[in-house]
């Protein structure tokens, strides 16, 4: 009498058996894939926010340059990565443990937006950095220290993405043979370098982010001028620790993945895939606060400029009833205290000016050289047009 052989059903095989303790569970289980979206939510209106502010700076102001135009495209690249990432966090099915998932729930079109988003996401992290280090260049071009490092920094992060992203495509697309998107030879040739690639791309990723953090904060540092001003102009770019610590994040759980005995691959892509999110568009968020900043500033000066107006207004109403002589006292106070009423429009004229807060000493003075020279130390910045600053 011949055995039953038992038909495979894929409306109720699990891609991957449970691990002890765990059922299959096809109708209620825990999905990941509201973690992916809260971080579209939060911070993909931030991203679009400062590349907005950003631009409307640089245009108001004729400064567009070749750091404007990289990190318009990288903004375009990060809008297609939010989108594609979007249309997979919204079906929960796809933030499930494998074991939540019916062989009938795969598609084409997961793996191909898997694969796309991938190839955007390597794609619009190049631009990001590319756009920081051109920035870098038209700020610090004088010095020959500050040019080697930059075009290193242009050059690997070229290479590096280039590589990543021509591998992933490589082992993700499907071959003449394999039976095409998500067939068994697909996955197969897919799911074994896939630890390595990812745990290789956030490690790479994480490297040059400190790289491109430190070159500005090394160079301003070996400015001669006073410590507080040096943290104030550090602090602009630390900002970029931020996406740093997005980036480490997202490298830590490549690594757990790597090192996993069971790899879940929709569960951990959705934990993945929510911090290379948050990496992308805080990290574009970052690279346009030194520029926005001074729209701020000059928001800053207004607001000042009309409070010290109410308070002299106030003062002077007080002031009726008193004497001729204290009426000319106040008088004197008030236009002391009381700020130009032309108040310029948002445009930094260079680091020196940004540092000093609206340039008090008037250029080409014995202290304003003073305080632009470089220290002994780091002789390479004496060359540095500092009056470039604002349009950059």
């Amino acid at each position: 009498m011949s055995s039953a052989v038992p038909s495979f059903d894929p409306n109720t095989t699990p891609l991957q058996r449970p691990p002890p303790g765990e059922t299959v569970n096809f109708v209620d289980p825990p999905s990941m894939a509201w973690a992916l979206r809260l971080s579209i939510y939060l911070t993909f209106p931030l991203m679009l926010m400062s590349i907005a502010l950003r631009l409307f700076v640089r245009v108001r102001n004729k400064q567009v340059g070749w750091d404007d135009y990289i990190l318009t495209a990288a903004a375009a690249c990060a809008i297609a990565f939010n989108a594609l990432q979007l249309t997979i966090a919204l079906d929960d099915m796809n933030g499930r443990h494998a074991w939540h998932i019916p062989y009938s729930a795969l598609s084409v079109y997961f793996y191909r937006t898997f694969l796309a988003s991938s190839c955007i996401y390597s794609v619009t992290a190049a631009f990001a950095k590319l756009s920081l280090l051109s920035l870098y260049l038209r700020l610090f071009k004088p010095s020959r220290l500050a040019r080697i490092a930059i075009w290193v920094g242009i050059a690997v992060t070229i290479l590096f993405y280039t590589i990543v992203t021509i591998t992933t495509i490589a082992y993700v697309h499907p071959r003449p043979g394999d039976g095409g998107w998500g067939s068994l030879k697909n996955n197969l040739r897919m799911m074994k370098p896939a630890p390595r690639l990812v745990a290789t791309q956030g490690l790479g990723g994480t490297l040059t982010d400190f790289y491109v953090l430190l070159i500005p904060i090394y160079l301003v540092w070996g400015i001669q001028m006073p410590v507080r001003k040096k943290v104030g102009v550090c602090a602009l770019f630390l900002t970029g620790l931020l996406s740093c610590a997005c980036s480490i994040a997202g490298t830590v759980l490549r690594f757990q993945y790597l090192f996993s005995t069971m790899p879940d691959n929709r569960w951990n892509g959705m934990r993945f895939s929510a911090l290379a999110v948050v990496e992308l568009n805080i990290g574009q968020l970052c690279a346009c606060i030194p520029v926005a900043f001074v729209l701020f500033k000059s928001l800053y000066l207004r607001i000042e400029t009309s409070l010290s107006h109410l308070r002299n207004y106030i003062l002077s109403t007080r002031g009726r009833g008193s004497t001729e002589a204290k009426a000319g006292s106040s008088t004197q106070v008030s236009s002391a205290r009381e700020l130009p009423s032309d108040i310029p429009r948002a445009v930094m004229t260079g680091i020196h000016s940004f540092i000093r807060a609206g340039g008090s000493h008037p250029k080409g003075s014995a202290k304003n050289k003073a305080e632009v020279s470089a220290s002994d130390s780091y002789t390479e910045l004496h060359s540095i047009d500092y009056e470039g600053y604002g349009r950059v």
